[in-house]
């Protein structure tokens, strides 16, 4: 499973968008996001329904998220999935300001009908220091810091730094969890053997194995995916992302660059959207400016 001879990077946003963000495979979707609530202990969630994944402006002046997977449950739980594959300064911040997007209410309707809204952030590098935060997953809620009270149950921030799970797999972790096989998954430090080993144990990892398959003989998916991985580590769209909009910024325009050459490539609009997770009315605005 790979392009140009390399393995695929299971972080690369088209290849996430198309593997977890489809009806089809909504089982994946839903054991992902239960993996968490498995080594949490709390109840798992039974159905998932995908959302749109960019949350409007309040004001004419907030900055618009762009989530990367987002759904509501049949419970009326709503989560949120948010993939990092480098180091995001303040990334603290922007899970809490995705949080904050999600967690709205209609007017005239009472704060009981608020939604449990969970976020999870799986990140490719280290975000707090080890000697302060030695576990690779951690669960964040609003607590009352003498007594330990929780305020409400309504909010949940869980995240993972595949780097520090790196570390521990192979000799404090077991590798026997749902989580453990899904962050096994998506390490960037995992072999092919490793991943044939846990596939053989675990049908869901092997559907997901096997969605590699048709996204690899789509010649049209492929140069979306290596376009974003070129974007990714590109220097111009890095000193962009890091100095002048900083990295969220940088992030969109990197998407945008990928969309104006699928448009130059004649890809349709409404491909290139789901490559990219752009909305179809931006691709069809980029797509005036370049004719």
């Amino acid at each position: 499973m790979s392009t140009e001879g390399k393995p695929l990077n299971h972080l690369n946003d088209v290849l996430i968008k198309y593997i977890f963000f489809h009806e089809d495979r909504k089982d994946l979707t839903l054991s992902l996001v239960n993996a968490f609530f498995e080594a949490e202990g709390t109840p798992p969630l039974v159905d998932f329904t995908f959302a749109d994944r960019e949350a409007g402006p309040e004001f004419a002046e907030d900055k618009r998220p762009h989530f990367d997977l987002r759904g509501k449950c049949s419970d009326g739980t709503m989560v949120e999935v948010e993939f990092q594959g480098d180091y995001y300064e303040a990334m603290e911040d922007r899970v809490l300001y995705y949080w904050s997007r999600m967690f709205q209410l209609r007017k005239g309707r009472p704060y009981t009908d608020l939604n449990r809204t969970v976020c999870i952030a799986i990140m490719n590098f280290d975000l707090f220091p080890e000697e302060l935060v030695p576990d690779y997953r951690n669960t964040y809620m609003v607590l009352n810091t003498r007594t330990g009270h929780r305020l409400s149950p309504k909010l949940e921030l869980h995240t993972v730094e595949l780097l520090k799970y790196d570390r521990m797999r192979h000799a404090a972790v077991n590798g026997n969890s749902q989580l453990e096989r899904w962050l096994t998954y998506f390490s960037s430090r995992t072999t092919p053997e490793e991943l044939e080993e846990i596939a053989m144990g675990d049908f869901l990892i092997q559907r997901a194995l096997d969605a590699e398959k048709p996204f690899l003989a789509d010649p049209d998916l492929v140069t979306a995916y290596e376009i974003a991985e070129r974007a990714e580590h590109d220097a111009v769209s890095r000193d962009l992302y890091h100095e002048k909009k900083g990295r969220d910024e940088g992030r969109e325009e990197a998407f945008r660059i990928t969309a104006r050459n699928l448009l130059a490539m004649q890809m349709p609009q409404e491909q290139i959207a789901r490559a990219t997770g752009l909305a179809l009315a931006e691709i069809a605005a980029i797509a005036a400016e370049e004719a």
